[in-house]
């Protein structure tokens, strides 16, 4: 490859035939081959979102020129056709006049009639704040209707950001995260995720609800949560959040009030560890939860490579043992937590 200011020059692979796809990262945007082996340019987009509807199926010309039909789901749709360079994500980001802070709060949610919202690679959704500090308020709602879990990360997904929201209300019957199911790359930054729901049916229970909060999955997987809140979650197995696999990080963020009901794997209140490359636990709280039978605060099952650091994990509840942390974790000092 040569290249100069103006000019990129690529010699093909050896026996290679037809057209060669090959994508250039160049800072704000990404240049892409096309069947006849001319670039197309394509920038990061804006979408806004301008209506708190919710479209039957994503219609990503909703939310083209002035768009002022653009729904959330529009918007993840339109994210979802055009291919940007890690570092220079498509944004959506929600109209202040159809949001504004004067608005009550279910003025300003957004409830689901379609199932579940999914998040492409490389988008953040970017919610609307008020207030500065300690009196920071998110002003966007994401209701997942009481039917289906609100977000969902599907496996390959890569760089996909929530920013300033509150997600309330998912719901999955013998399924997976209530408020999100993360098989990709996630981050959550500053966002309440409460009051979802995985349930078990009563008259099948085969199955059970994993991760009310969220579940995670993946060897490949990340989800990373920062300065948020997951609280009055539900499900029978990890109230607030249930990882199965891969990497999960948790800073500053305060882990509350989450369920488990009382089934057999009815463990993990706060946290539920069936398997992990690794997890992380740092300026961050797990209090008040409760694990029904084992792990009120954190249930790791198989010894997973648990790590705490300047955390609280107290206050947690278990009928038969283990009311904070079942399982073994490495103290990076500053904790308050232990295995009683």
């Amino acid at each position: 490859v040569v290249v100069s200011s103006t000019t990129i020059v690529a010699i093909t692979p050896a026996g290679s035939a037809g057209a060669v796809d090959i994508t250039v990262f160049v800072s704000g945007a990404t240049s892409a081959t096309r069947s006849a082996d001319q670039f197309a340019y394509h920038s990061p987009t804006i979408y806004t979102v301008k209506v708190s509807t919710d479209t039957t199926t994503g219609t990503a010309s909703n939310c083209t020129g002035a768009g002022a039909s653009c729904s959330l789901r529009d918007a993840l749709a339109a994210a979802a056709t055009i291919n940007v360079a890690p570092g220079n994500p498509n944004t959506i980001v929600f109209s202040p006049t159809v949001f504004p802070a004067t608005n009550t709060t279910l003025q300003n949610t957004i409830t689901l009639a379609h199932a579940t919202l999914n998040i492409p690679s490389y988008v953040t959704i970017q919610g609307l704040t008020t207030g500065s500090g300690a009196s920071l308020t998110n002003l966007i709602t994401v209701n997942g209707g009481g039917n289906s879990t609100v977000f969902t990360v599907a496996n390959g997904t890569t760089g996909a950001v929530l920013n300033n929201l509150t997600l309330t209300n998912g719901y999955t019957l013998n399924g997976y995260g209530g408020g999100i199911n993360n098989s990709g790359s996630l981050t959550i930054n500053s966002s309440s995720i409460a009051s979802n729901t995985a349930a078990v049916n009563n008259s099948n229970p085969g199955n059970l609800g994993y991760g009310g909060g969220i579940y995670t999955t993946g060897t490949t997987s990340t989800l990373s949560i920062n300065n948020s809140t997951v609280s009055g979650n539900s499900s029978n197995a990890g109230g607030a959040i249930y990882i199965n696999s891969g990497t999960l990080n948790i800073l500053s963020t305060t882990i509350a009030g989450n369920t488990v009901a009382n089934y057999n794997d009815a463990n993990g209140g706060g946290i539920y560890i069936n398997s992990a490359i690794a997890i992380t636990l740092a300026n961050s709280t797990v209090t008040n939860n409760n694990g029904e039978l084992f792990g009120g605060g954190i249930w790791n099952a198989n010894n997973s490579p648990l790590s705490l650091k300047n955390s609280i994990v107290a206050g947690n509840q278990a009928r038969i043992r283990y009311a904070q942390i079942q399982g073994n974790y490495t103290d990076l000092g500053g904790n308050i937590a232990d295995n009683a």
